[in-house]
């Protein structure tokens, strides 16, 4: 049996400080690294919880991004069409039929064309520059 140091009584205070106030479980566990495992299963579940929050937020941006693109690319081909419909339906387009005869016509005045084309313009860019700074964040 291997003889003990000398002044293992001198240490005991030393060896024993560590766990004073503690329960003697908590020393046992601090002296056998599980707390230190434990802490670092902590911070790896943690990492692991903000891979898959910015995993999740990469989709919905391409999901949001995706629909606000759609949303200006209608509004812009509906202002398109209204655009047509004003050009072609303003003076009027002639229905012969064998016994019906009947004309279409379609005119916006020209402030309302301007209302309409100024804030389709302003409505559409504004949409998509606060998308666009709500999706992809400066950092």
């Amino acid at each position: 049996m291997p003889k003990p140091p000398e002044n293992l009584s001198e240490r005991i205070p030393e060896i024993v400080a560590p766990t004073v106030g503690k329960s003697k479980a908590i020393g046992e566990l601090e002296q056998s690294g599980m707390i230190q495992q434990m802490n670092q299963d902590i911070l790896q579940k943690k990492g692991l919880e903000e891979l898959e929050g910015m995993t999740q937020d990469r989709g919905e941006r391409k999901s949001y991004a995706n629909k606000a693109f759609r949303l200006v690319c209608f509004w812009i081909f509906g202002v398109f069409c209204l655009l047509i419909v004003q050009g072609f339906l303003s003076r009027g387009l002639h229905f012969h039929l064998d016994c019906l005869e009947f004309t279409i016509t379609f005119a916006l005045p020209d402030s309302v064309l301007l209302a309409v084309v100024s804030g389709t313009t302003v409505s559409v860019i504004g949409i998509f520059l606060v998308v666009a700074n709500y999706l992809f964040p400066r950092r």
